[in-house]
């Protein structure tokens, strides 16, 4: 096991709360205090555990972004651009495939559950309707959102780049509407 905080901070006769603070620059640690914990952790090689951060902080700082495949431009393209656009905003990009099963895309659902990531946003496979689907994404804990496909009976706000498919949502949806 690598160095923790606990350790650098019993190195530096401080405690593990100041060189928490210290290392994210935190001005209420003595700069000459956080000079010393930034040495002591550089010189013995620290680094943060990411996982207990984004647990302290509730979030991960990533996007997961769900489809079928990467085998066609109208997959590759999204990703790229959502890539570019979430790292401007602070977030790296998870692509998770689901290899257009059903049961594949279930699975990931019942993952999101436990929120392993902080949003999701998902080129669904094509289902029509399917019940325990629709429930699963209402059930999530995180924003989610479709991109160019959606799925009948689910709630989840979707964008479309189809025309026809987005006049033909909407129609839907005043249909409902009355």
């Amino acid at each position: 096991m690598g160095l923790t905080v606990r350790d650098i901070a019993n190195a530096c006769g401080v405690n593990a709360s100041t060189v928490s603070r210290a290392l994210r620059d935190d001005p209420r640690v003595k700069a000459d205090t956080r000079i010393q914990i930034h040495d002591y952790a550089r010189k013995h090689g620290y680094t943060p555990n990411l996982l207990a951060r984004n647990l302290a902080a509730g979030k991960t700082n990533t996007i997961w972004l769900i489809l079928g495949s990467l085998n066609n431009e109208l997959e590759q393209k999204p990703a790229q651009y959502l890539s570019q656009r979430l790292r401007e905003a602070g977030y790296d990009l998870l692509v998770v495939l689901d290899h257009n099963s059903e049961i594949e895309f279930s699975r990931l659902l019942d993952k999101l559950k436990q929120k392993v990531t902080d949003a999701a946003l998902i080129i669904p496979p094509f289902i029509k309707a399917h019940t325990k689907i629709a429930r699963q994404l209402r059930e999530l804990p995180i924003p989610v959102l479709f991109i160019d496909r959606w799925i009948s009976g689910s709630d989840t706000p979707a964008v479309s780049t189809d025309n026809a498919a987005a006049a033909l949502k909407l129609v839907e949806y005043c249909h409902q509407q009355g």
